[in-house]
């Protein structure tokens, strides 16, 4: 089914300006020079343009290729090239790395079912990522399962092998959600002999409809299949009576082991034994573009990283037709009407940028750095950024080298288990690893029912790495000092930091909310619908280039600039005895 492309139609367009200019003016009284280059044209819509047209990009090539940019397909292949072309243009030093994973296709939907029902696909219940074929018709054995929910997650049902203790083989398991991975849960239930495994969710208020689970890999004999927790209650009830319900399960799937690609681009300069990886990931679910899941990620770091740059996007790689900056002092165009030959999108075409040197005195890279790019880097200096130009033009400053190592990762094969990244980490020599100061994720910023999220702080089974907390607050900082209310999420794993975490590097970033409904309490403070999930769009066709909030992409793109801003230029690492 063709995907429908948008653009912004001028009167929001204009609306949206108006609201960002003065979030701007805000950021740059409370929080100073930190923000100065956000919108390094002048303090107006030229990083919202330019993060737009890199979505209206992806967005175009899901369109071109069948509607998605999966893993595999024409379409990540696609994004892949044009990102690669753009980082190459902008003057990083760009590495594609190649590497096989495993796929899975589903044949046919997946059917459940006995005397009583049949549950509907998709709906009821879907078939987890890596479940093999198979065609079971045998009774439900529910597995330390807690009926009614608790108020709070709280359950581990099958993540021990004891816990299938009594089970009788060439059953079907019944297990719930929480506390391990949907691979720990399958591995044990297989091993006490189950003959298919049905993943019933927890039941708590925001666990309670069919969700999207991976088993990580093709390492399964039996199916593997998700419900909805009223659905898995209801066969959890029958089998605890008299007569244990027969159930029919059966799956239709197909594996194989392509090859797939990170994209790794480093900004010359600043110090090697330092470097601040920013990430988010490339390839989209196979129902759809992937426009906010991570679209809205991949956008804006691109924008950003281009920004940073010595040189920019450069002249013949503007943004849908951008013409290339004026030199300094010339009169500003005025803006062309909406549509006219040579116009930027909306029909906006940039400012002029400054021809300023960058302040005397900077502080060199210490001894042994790589070569240190020219001015107009787009990294503060430490201590704050170098001084406004003078006249109050509103121009911002060329920028200076990092005293930091700069690192951009766009991971491919996030949405099959973190894949992308796991390969990244997992070839990692020893010294480079001991390199990286910090992991910045930036997966999901523009959902149109968002909220301000921040990682902060891991779990009992998986804590966060010493020195995340001082990533968190970096992000808090900002919002507090901008007058913005945020809410703070674990760090539960489920995005590219966790690898990272995985070995000792701090970790942080910024989300804006998935496929959990927006409680009430929410909705009061950030506004938006409440009993509606953050983005109702998350994993499916209609995740397009109208699936995005520009507020949010505003908002926590702010944060996440500064953020990167900050660890390119600190003197001090986050991460213990670095």
């Amino acid at each position: 089914m063709p995907r429908p492309t948008s653009r912004l139609a001028t009167a929001r367009f204009i609306a949206v300006i108006a609201g960002g200019i003065a979030l701007l003016l805000v950021l740059a009284v409370s929080a100073g020079d930190s923000f100065r280059g956000l919108f390094p044209e002048r303090a107006d819509e030229g990083t919202a343009i330019g993060v737009r047209a890199h979505l209206a990009a992806l967005q175009r090539i899901a369109d071109d290729n069948g509607g998605n940019r999966s893993m595999g397909t024409p379409g990540y292949a696609a994004s892949v090239e044009y990102v690669r072309k753009r980082l190459v243009t902008a003057g990083y030093q760009v590495q594609v790395q190649t590497f096989r994973v495993p796929r899975f296709v589903e044949v046919a939907p997946p059917v459940l079912g006995w005397t009583r029902k049949q549950y509907r696909p998709q709906v009821d219940m879907r078939t987890m990522t890596y479940s093999p074929s198979g065609d079971v018709t045998a009774p439900v054995v529910g597995v330390d399962l807690k009926l009614p929910a608790p108020p709070t997650p709280d359950s581990s049902s099958g993540c021990q092998p004891a816990d299938f203790t009594g089970f009788a083989r060439g059953s079907i398991a019944l297990v719930q959600r929480g506390g391990c991975p949907f691979t720990e849960k399958a591995r044990n239930a297989q091993g006490a002999g189950a003959a298919a495994v049905l993943v019933m969710n927890e039941g708590q208020p925001d666990r309670t409809a069919v969700f999207g689970g991976t088993l990580a890999g093709p390492e399964f004999r039996v199916p593997v299949l998700a419900l909805d927790y009223q659905v898995g209650a209801e066969l959890a009830g029958a089998a605890a009576g008299p007569d244990r319900p027969v159930v029919h399960v059966a799956t239709r799937t197909s594996n194989d082991n392509p090859e797939t690609q990170n994209i790794v681009a480093d900004l010359p300069g600043g110090r090697p034994d330092r470097v601040v990886t920013v990430g988010a990931h490339l390839d989209s679910v196979p129902e759809g573009p992937g426009i906010n899941d991570d679209g809205s990620g991949v956008a804006t770091l691109l924008d950003l990283a281009e920004r940073l740059s010595p040189v920019g996007a450069g002249p013949s790689s503007r943004p849908l037709g951008r013409d290339p900056l004026p030199p300094s002092g010339a009169a500003v165009p005025p803006a062309p009407e909406p549509g006219a030959v040579g116009s930027g999108p909306l029909g906006r075409d940039p400012l002029p940028s400054s021809a300023a040197a960058p302040s005397p005195g900077s502080p060199a890279a210490p001894a042994g750095s790589p070569a240190a790019p020219p001015a107009g880097s787009g990294v503060a200096p430490p201590g704050g950024s170098p001084a406004a130009p003078p006249g109050g033009s509103g121009v911002a400053p060329p920028p200076v080298p990092p005293r930091n190592h700069l690192r951009f990762a766009f991971f491919g094969a996030e949405e099959l288990g973190l894949l992308g990244s796991e390969h990244y980490v997992a070839t990692l020599p020893a010294e480079e690893r001991a390199r990286l100061m910090v992991y910045l994720n930036f997966d999901m910023l523009g959902s149109p029912n968002y909220a301000r999220f921040v990682y902060s702080g891991g779990s009992v089974e998986s804590p966060a790495p010493p020195g995340s907390d001082a990533v968190t607050k970096v992000f808090t900082d900002h919002f507090d000092a901008v007058g913005l209310t945020y809410t703070t999420t674990p760090l539960d794993g489920r995005s590219d930091y966790g690898p990272f975490a995985g070995i000792g590097v701090p970790v942080g970033g910024l989300f804006s909310g998935g496929e959990e409904e927006k409680s009430r309490a929410m909705a009061d403070r950030y506004g938006g619908e409440a009993g509606v999930a953050f983005d109702r769009c998350y994993h499916q066709a209609c995740d397009t280039e109208r699936n995005i909030s520009d507020r949010s992409l505003a908002e926590l793109g702010a944060a996440a600039e500064h953020a990167v801003r900050h660890f390119a230029a600190a003197e001090t690492s986050p991460r213990p005895g670095q």
